[in-house]
């Protein structure tokens, strides 16, 4: 599969019942995670949730902003919802201030344009708690095992 450093491109997503719609600005996307915990798989529904990290000041809602549920999945993590159809729609770490991550799946379009052009960095994330019946793809992409901590240190700031 081929990566790439995306060019700053403007993105629009919403829920599923139309009721809450955002864009991002001229943004560069910065990493995909494919993320197969079990927390992720409930939150959304399928085997794999794709994350999408990008810079809270760039997101802009359209409509229903006032309408975004939150729920804290985790101790340092908050999924946003649509609080009419429930479709996830970002999640939110504590520790990132200036972060948010869309669920690629409630875009418009994708992070690249096409599974040929995710951003470099692009990973599978959480690989040990795959479902049972869940295979991996062949897909050259750099995989993750065990990753408690893994993503608020790679996200933490420098001590000098």
């Amino acid at each position: 599969m081929a990566h790439h450093t995306s060019s700053p491109h403007e993105m629009s997503g919403g829920c599923l019942c139309g009721d809450i719609r955002y864009t991002f600005g001229k943004v560069q996307t910065r990493q995909v995670f494919i993320c197969h915990c079990l927390m992720c798989r409930k939150a959304v529904g399928c085997p794999v949730a794709m994350w999408m990290s990008m810079p809270l000041g760039a997101l802009q809602w359209e409509s229903g902003g006032d309408r975004i549920r939150k729920f804290r999945s985790a101790e340092d993590c908050e999924r946003w919802f649509c609080g009419n159809c429930g479709c996830s729609l970002f999640m939110k770490y504590d520790f990132e201030q200036h972060t948010i991550w869309p669920a690629v799946g409630s875009l418009d379009e994708g992070p690249g344009r096409g599974l040929d052009s995710l951003p470099e960095g692009t990973r599978h994330i959480f690989c040990s708690s795959l479902a049972p019946w869940e295979t991996l793809p062949m897909d050259g992409l750099p995989r993750c095992h065990e990753c408690e901590g893994w993503i608020r240190d790679m996200f933490a700031p420098s001590v000098s």
